[in-house]
């Protein structure tokens, strides 16, 4: 009963472009969006996260097509095609764990911060934009959480408390005001944890 809680994979996304552009992913992209994905959308339309409810709506909320038919054709759609699929395969290896050892699981994100795009900042993470994505391709993790190493604290910690998501902080800069932090984070949003990163260096 040592180990509380596993964390699958570190920081997972692809760097430098969007999305995977392999052969085999290239085939996937072209095809339609997994009915899995569109009934998980459709049955939670209503509390979708609002970049994802307009992303989806810009297309009319169209319920089949390929990728680009329903979300538009840009880097963004990309970024949910591919996080889709890295949510599948974190689900794998949660679903492996459990058979272990059944304990909570998260994922965690490197933010999306000072205004880059896929690609310059780990596309297709679990970041707070594409929760409904890994919700629906990953339902055996727990929470998704934030690395918070740039300003904003509080605006980063906000996002990522949500009803369907409670907030834990696996990372965040070593600073003097971590204590500050600590309680914003527990006051404000019943953190589970937060954890300065190198906390012994401070």
């Amino acid at each position: 009963n040592t180990v509380i809680m596993i964390q699958i994979e570190n920081e997972i996304g692809m760097l430098e472009s969007a999305r995977d552009y392999s052969p085999e992913a290239n085939e996937l992209f072209v095809q339609a969006v997994p009915t899995r994905l569109m009934n998980y959308l459709q049955d939670n339309k209503i509390s979708l996260h609002p970049q994802m409810a307009e992303k989806w709506g810009k297309g009319g909320f169209k319920t089949t097509g390929t990728w680009t038919e329903i979300f538009g054709d840009d880097i963004y759609t990309e970024e949910i095609f591919m996080a889709y699929h890295y949510a599948l395969y974190v689900e794998r290896m949660a679903q492996s764990a459990r058979l272990i050892y059944n304990v909570p699981l998260y994922v965690n994100a490197a933010m999306n911060s000072r205004g880059r795009k896929p690609g310059e900042y780990p596309s297709a993470g679990p970041l707070v934009h594409l929760i409904d994505i890994w919700r629906c391709g990953a339902p055996s993790i727990d929470f998704i959480s934030p690395d918070i190493y740039d300003k904003g604290f509080t605006d980063w910690a906000s996002q990522y408390k949500r009803p369907v998501n409670p907030l834990f902080i696996p990372e965040m800069r070593l600073t003097p005001n971590n204590g500050v932090q600590a309680f914003y984070a527990f006051g404000e949003h019943d953190a589970l944890g937060v954890s300065p990163f190198s906390i012994e260096n401070g």
